[in-house]
């Protein structure tokens, strides 16, 4: 505690408990996630989520798995939720860019991305994934500036590189 890198433990012993049984849950989870046992994660998540609604680390995990699961609606409204409660949105939206895009509502996945990109200019895989989805939109030559861009940010970005073949 004195050297800033654990919290103090709440003055309210209960309180104390319960945040590290959420604390533990949440380690939990993300080694389910990391060994591609969602299912098992998802339960752990929706608790966890619904417990600290503030954390966006924690939707996201849990919109991420929601989308590893299929049940992309449920994605989106966690993210969207998220977005109400959190700074982080340009995270959230590329997020919620890619369901969208499973969904195959491409123009919604097209407008997210590109809010996503306005704090993400330098990465290669968002401008990739724009490239994606202007594809499915049949814009190619936005496609192809796109995925330009993505390997003018990564020369050896692959998936950008197979975009632009396409």
């Amino acid at each position: 505690v004195a050297l800033g890198y654990v919290e103090a433990p709440a003055a309210d012993k209960a309180q104390a408990a319960r945040d590290c049984q959420a604390e533990n849950d949440w380690n939990l989870a993300r080694v389910l996630m990391d060994a591609s046992r969602f299912m098992e994660a998802l339960p752990l998540l929706e608790v966890i989520n619904e417990q600290l609604p503030e954390r966006p680390d924690i939707a996201f995990a849990l919109a991420r798995t929601l989308v590893r699961i299929g049940l992309y609606r449920e994605a989106e409204e966690t993210l969207r939720l998220a977005l109400t409660n959190s700074r982080q949105a340009p995270a959230l939206h590329w997020l919620l860019g890619d369901v969208a895009f499973r969904r195959g509502d491409y123009a919604e996945s097209l407008a997210q991305l590109t809010l996503a990109k306005k704090s993400q200019p330098r990465s290669p895989e968002l401008f990739a994934q724009i490239g994606q989805t202007l594809l499915r939109l049949r814009k190619w030559a936005d496609a192809e500036e796109s995925f330009r861009r993505s390997i003018q940010l990564d020369p050896h970005y692959g998936a950008a590189h197979l975009g632009l073949a396409r």
